[in-house]
């Protein structure tokens, strides 16, 4: 498998973004200072492909969900009816055939309750 991209929405410490990754050398580096999300990174290719539970986290246990800290905690502390989705789409490509991966978590408030479901979309796709 070559992974060609990763983009982001509302996913953890990402609000959106998207990560395009060099296929023809096969190698990338992903640098950053402490705290700038690249263990978040390592955790949405398992999260997007096996469905993470970040509840097994014991250093994370503040935040055991795949939404933005930020924006769980305005969707807990809201009175009315509200919701997010966090989503991490994975572009790869696996015997010369190119794969779109989206796994979408939908966060809704209803009755004092955060509701979490999930929709997962694998799709094969011609680049032209």
């Amino acid at each position: 498998m070559i992974i060609k991209s990763i983009e982001y929405k509302n996913f953890r410490c990402f609000i959106d973004g998207k990560i395009e990754f060099d296929t023809k050398n096969k190698l990338n580096f992903i640098i950053g200072e402490n705290g700038a999300g690249k263990t978040e990174m390592l955790f949405s290719f398992w999260w997007v492909l096996y469905d993470f539970d970040y509840k097994n986290l014991s250093n994370k246990k503040y935040t055991p969900y795949a939404l933005n800290s930020r924006l769980y905690k305005e969707l807990e502390n809201s009175s009315t009816f509200k919701e997010y989705i966090a989503e991490v789409i994975l572009e790869f490509e696996h015997n010369n055939r190119s794969y779109r991966l989206r796994r979408t978590r939908h966060f809704t408030k209803v009755n004092s309750k955060v509701k979490e479901d999930d929709y997962v979309e694998l799709a094969q796709y011609d680049q032209y």
